[in-house]
C-alpha cells in the first residue's frame, strides 16, 4: 500500500486542466518527481554550461570558425531553398502544366 502511494504521489503523471475556447480538458502531464527534478537540476546545469563556456572560450571560438569557415553561406542558401520548397515545387508544376495545355 506504501509503495502504490508513494508511486502515485511522485511517479504518476499529474492532471494538467488544458483550456481551449470550446472545452476544458485534463491531460496527463509531467509527474511531481519529473517537475521537482527539473527544477533542481535546471539552474545547475545552466551554471555547468557556463562554467565551460568560460572555461573554453578558444575551443569555441574554433568551433564559430569552423562553421563560418565552412559555408555559412551555404547554410544560409539552404535554409531559404527549404523554407520555399513547395512553393517552387508549385510553380514548377504550374509551368509544366501551361507548357502541357498549349501543345
Amino acid at each position: 500500500m506504501v509503495t502504490r502511494s508513494v508511486e502515485e504521489v511522485f511517479f504518476a503523471p499529474s492532471k494538467v486542466k488544458v483550456n481551449s475556447n470550446w472545452s476544458s480538458e485534463i491531460k496527463d502531464g509531467p509527474s511531481f518527481m519529473h517537475k521537482l527534478m527539473t527544477e533542481l537540476l535546471t539552474e545547475q546545469v545552466k551554471k555547468e554550461i557556463q562554467v565551460w563556456i568560460d572555461t573554453h572560450p578558444n575551443e569555441i571560438k574554433e568551433l564559430i570558425d569552423g562553421i563560418v569557415k565552412a559555408g555559412l553561406g551555404t547554410a544560409m542558401l539552404n535554409a531559404i531553398d527549404m523554407k520555399f520548397q513547395n512553393q517552387l515545387f508549385q510553380f514548377q508544376n504550374n509551368i509544366n502544366q501551361m507548357i502541357t495545355q498549349q501543345r
